[in-house]
């Protein structure tokens, strides 16, 4: 499981396991056994967008055809963050519950720690 360095950003998913992003910068990728992930996309308007799935690729790619929420349809994703891989279906929506209250500019600071998954 992966979630963002808690050392450069205290509290971070202090719900999640914070181990440390591997040395290759490489994410394990989710397993088809059902792991989920929580995700940040930047919008073109500037915004972040946040979300979860076990099939993250498979998400990027409907956000991107303006099939995923309606938020995305309204602003287009165009690029897409992951911010823990490897949680269950529950944990990954506790932490995406915890980012979705966080302001504004604390989520900037960690879309700025995060390393890019997707871009348009």
């Amino acid at each position: 499981m992966y979630t963002a360095n808690p050392d450069t950003a205290p509290g971070l998913l202090s719900a999640c396991a914070t181990p440390r992003l591997p040395e290759n910068n490489l994410l394990p990728w989710p397993q088809p056994s059902g792991e989920w992930v929580v995700y940040l996309l930047r919008c073109r308007n500037g915004s972040l967008y946040c979300g979860i799935s076990n099939q993250p690729l498979r998400r990027w790619q409907a956000h991107c055809q303006g099939k995923g929420a309606r938020y995305t349809r309204m602003h287009p994703p165009v690029e897409m963050r992951l911010v823990a891989c490897g949680l269950t279906a529950a944990a990954a929506a506790r932490c995406e519950n915890r980012l979705k209250q966080w302001p504004a500019a604390r989520k900037q600071i960690l879309w700025g720690l995060l390393p890019l998954f997707q871009a348009a």
